[in-house]
């Protein structure tokens, strides 16, 4: 159910592009997407061994961590599709250029990651994660200022650093529980 509610609802964004919102292929794929995904749903709440426990939802911290994550990595798959045209039609960069490009991203995202533990104990996990969100989102608008005369040291490596050390900061607390 899951697997085809989440094909229905790509092809309908995706024919949406195309089509326009009203086609009515668009929203048969919708309205079936979103059926199927509730009843995935409702067969996880009755389920004696679900594939995804419902209950982890029910801590406050660990459902905003949860939406937060699910956020920021559709964020970052967006940010790296368009810096991937970006630094290879305008910068010229090659594949294998673009790839070390990322690099201190990753680096980053590891690094904010490992100090989420000692964080959390000390200021806890609401506070981290509004840090890292706040850190992301910053890198995300800095982004938005990027030119054809902008270079990578210039206008992309600040943002995506910081993205980086907001992302690993959320993505961080299933490294630790707390109370």
């Amino acid at each position: 159910m899951v697997t085809a509610g989440m094909t229905l609802l790509v092809y309908g964004v995706v024919r949406a592009a195309v089509s326009g919102w009203g086609d009515r292929l668009v929203v048969a794929a919708l309205t079936a997407a979103v059926v199927l995904l509730a009843l995935f749903v409702a067969a996880e709440a009755r389920a004696r061994q679900p594939i995804m426990s419902l209950g982890l939802l029910r801590d406050r911290n660990r459902a905003g961590a949860c939406i937060m994550r699910l956020l920021l990595t559709a964020a970052m798959s967006g940010m790296m599709f368009f810096l991937t045209l970006y630094v290879q039609g305008v910068l010229g960069y090659g594949p294998l250029e673009t790839g070390l490009a990322y690099l201190p991203t990753t680096l980053t995202v590891i690094a904010a990651n490992r100090a989420v533990p000692g964080l959390l104990l000390r200021v806890g996990p609401m506070k981290v994660m509004v840090a890292g969100s706040v850190l992301a989102i910053i890198g995300m608008a800095w982004l938005t200022q990027i030119s054809a005369t902008s270079t990578y040291v210039s206008t992309i490596l600040g943002p995506v650093l910081l993205f980086g050390a907001g992302h690993g900061l959320v993505s961080g607390w299933r490294r630790r529980r707390w109370p």
